[in-house]
Parts: C-alpha cells; structure tokens; sequence
C-alpha cells in the first residue's frame, strides 16, 4: 500500500501477473527488425482492452480539433448516430495492428477496409474540406496514434 496525501490506503498498481515469459521475450528481441512482434506481444499481455478503448477516444477527438478533420466527421455523421459502431471499429481497426500486427493478413485486412471506408467518403463528398484530398489527411491520424502516449 502507497501513502495517498489525504490518508487513504491506496494500492500501488502492478502489472498483470503470469506474463513474466513476456518480459524475458522482450527483453532478447531486436527492436529494429522484430518491432511488429514486440508490440504485439507488449500489447496482447500488458495493455488492458480498456487502454486501448482510450486510445481510440481522445484520437477521434484530436481528429476533431483540426477543421478540416471536424467537417468530415461531421459529415459522416457516424459520431452522432452511430457512436458505439465508430468506437468498436477503432478499437478492430487497432487491435488487428497492434496485436496481430501490420503485417498480418488481419493487419492487412483492416488496413484495406478502412482504406475503403475513407475512399467511399472522398467519393461522395468531393469538395468537403479535408476529405483525404491531401496526403497530410492521411499522415496527422497515423502521428497521433504513434505519439498518443508521448
């Protein structure tokens, strides 16, 4: 138990036990050429689902910070009537890449699929602002992702 500053008993949070093999495998692996595997494995036994529900939270509301990223959210209107929809697909979209990994047919899958959700937006909305028409529409979600902890 920690001391808490208004005397409340608070236990100091641990990592889930039983995954020590995980550590040991991290701990031998080159990050330079098995990055993907690491992070699966990190990911899979260490991140709780609900960690990565947060991931998915404040990403889309960092989405929406920029204009053009607002209005085409807003014109899908998926946010407003189908929210639940729009947070499980996130959280598919990140487990298939962070669990089983970029380079799996999973990955790949879901990498195909939301390519295909954002290119039916672009065709039905040609001159909404910030609707894929510049390669920087793709690259500020990937950053944010990447740098979501830093």
């Amino acid at each position: 138990m920690a001391d808490h500053p208004h005397g409340l008993e608070v236990e100091e949070p641990t990592l889930r036990r039983g995954y020590k093999w995980v550590d040991r495998e991290l701990a031998r692996m080159d990050p330079d050429t098995e990055w993907e595997r690491m992070i699966a494995l990190y990911v899979s036994h260490r991140v709780p689902e609900f960690a990565l529900a947060m991931m998915i939270y404040p990403g889309t509301m960092h989405m929406m910070q920029p204009a053009l990223g607002a209005a085409t959210l807003d014109h899908t209107r998926k946010l407003e009537t189908k929210p639940y929809r729009r947070f499980q697909d996130g959280n598919d979209f990140l487990v298939a890449w962070m669990v089983d990994g970029v380079s799996s047919a999973a990955g790949r899958t879901a990498a195909e699929r939301l390519n295909r959700i954002h290119m039916a937006v672009a065709r039905r909305t040609p001159n909404l602002p910030g609707n894929f028409d510049d390669k920087d529409d793709f690259v500020y979600p990937l950053v944010l992702l990447a740098t979501f902890a830093h």
